[in-house]
């Protein structure tokens, strides 16, 4: 069988180019997804932190935007990540973060605060790397107006923070395809491949989000 067709993330498309039964085509598709993909749902993912490695988050530039920078408290936006979009809602709470290759994900400004300083408060920055260098060219962070499907740019709103050195996670590598839904959006998911990192925060064992390997080596050190 074969198919082709449109679609995104909130439809699919397509047409069947065969003589057998859609349906039947559908179902086997379905029966090999589920096969080929571990799910996790959060705050019950099931991961045991005595299981995992503690890792500590190396103290580099990355950068931060206040949501309400971006729109009135109360929309709701898309954040488009590497690992997939997560939907929130603006509000003085809540933050994004923008890390060494783009990646954007949300934050509480609690948990911020217990692991970030501000650039304001960074004492010796001459230390750290500048944050233009931390921008990608291929892949800009954005967010998308779930409202109006406005998209905008994070790159002139991203402000600069730098880790403490005591943001900590337990981890380990995928050995299979998994997907996390996370307590930010029951209705979209991250996604990973063997290689990538799946990690649960020290501070929050029911916080679970899975990492691009790259991006993990390069910010997290074994603790």
């Amino acid at each position: 069988a074969e198919g082709a067709g449109g679609g995104h993330s909130n439809k699919a498309g397509g047409y069947f180019l065969t003589r057998e039964d859609p349906r039947k085509i559908i179902l086997e598709r379905l029966r090999r997804y589920i096969d080929d993909f571990d799910v996790l749902v959060c705050p019950d993912h099931g991961l045991d932190p005595r299981n995992l490695r503690l890792y500590i988050k190396k103290p580099l530039q990355t950068g931060f935007v206040p949501t309400t920078n971006l729109a009135p408290s109360g929309t709701a936006i898309i954040i488009r990540t590497m690992e997939g979009d997560i939907e929130t809602v603006c509000g003085k709470d809540v933050l994004i973060l923008v890390g060494v290759q783009g990646e954007a994900y949300p934050i509480l400004r609690e948990k911020f605060a217990a692991s970030y300083r501000r650039g304001s408060e960074i004492e010796r920055p001459e230390e750290e790397k500048p944050l233009e260098a931390l921008r990608p060219a291929e892949y800009p962070p954005t967010v998308r107006i779930l409202e109006t499907g406005r998209s905008l740019l994070l790159e002139p709103h991203i402000r600069p923070c730098v880790s403490t050195g005591r943001s900590a996670v337990y981890a380990r590598e995928l050995d299979r395809n998994t997907r996390v839904i996370t307590s930010w959006d029951f209705s979209r998911y991250y996604s990973g491949r063997p290689g990538d990192f799946i990690a649960v925060r020290e501070d929050d064992p029911g916080d679970c989000y899975i990492v691009n390997r790259d991006i993990f080596l390069a910010t997290y050190r074994t603790g």
